[in-house]
């Protein structure tokens, strides 16, 4: 019985020690394990709205697979557990600086998958190592290029989450890059992307007594105790 060890997984479990943001003053920490988390819950929704045709649905003769969605999202930053979170300003500081990054993300991803039994690393290379960073990136599919542009649509709207957050808690630090954030996604010319952000993102910056408020039915809006909690009136 083979008994080797593999620490692929221990080192994912690390994400949650990579903290983001790190040139930002923040009212509240996020490490790159919740924004994966995040990514994913938000590519989910992303899914739906196009699944149910809430909108102009983009390149409609191709169709998504949720599960290849999912899969893309929590590992999409997999590979800063070894790099780390490089800063935007400077991982995009000039083109070269920017395509020396590219090499070493593809490293770092070789260097996860090598952690792995040689029997997996087939399933979990396109996951990590997507093409984006090599060569093949000009020979991808327009299926893996929807999913692409679906995965950045989402993490994008998980940074504009957070700068909105962080500029309800009246950080200033956070206020340039909410209509920056906000004007990236709309670059990205995704429909389902635009009705999330007009219909989703404002809540996250609402407190817990008005999203509790806005979730009361009829009934429990007559209740004197819920009506002293959420001081109804």
């Amino acid at each position: 019985m083979n008994e080797e060890n593999y620490n692929f997984f221990a080192m994912l479990n690390r994400l949650s020690l990579i903290e983001r943001w790190s040139l930002m003053q923040c009212r509240q920490k996020e490490n790159v394990c919740e924004h994966s988390y995040q990514v994913a819950i938000i590519v989910q929704a992303l899914y739906y709205i196009r699944l149910n045709k809430l909108t102009a649905v983009t390149l409609p003769q191709i169709k998504l697979d949720l599960g290849e969605l999912l899969q893309l999202a929590l590992l999409h930053d997999a590979t800063e557990v070894i790099t780390g979170d490089l800063p935007t300003p400077v991982k995009y500081y000039n083109p070269e600086l920017k395509q020396a990054y590219k090499v070493v993300e593809d490293i770092a991803a070789q260097r996860l998958l090598a952690l792995l039994p040689p029997e997996l690393q087939a399933n979990y290379r396109p996951l990590i190592l997507t093409g984006e960073n090599t060569a093949a990136a000009g020979t991808l599919s327009e299926q893996q290029k929807l999913n692409r542009l679906f995965i950045k649509a989402a993490d994008k709207i998980s940074a504009l989450i957070k700068c909105r957050q962080e500029a309800a808690l009246g950080n200033q630090e956070f206020a340039a890059a909410c209509s920056k954030t906000e004007q990236r996604i709309g670059e990205l010319q995704l429909p389902e992307a635009d009705y999330f952000v007009q219909h989703f993102v404002r809540a996250f910056s609402m407190s817990l007594d008005d999203l509790n408020h806005a979730a009361l039915d009829a009934e429990s809006k007559e209740s004197v105790i819920l009506q002293n909690e959420y001081r109804i009136e």
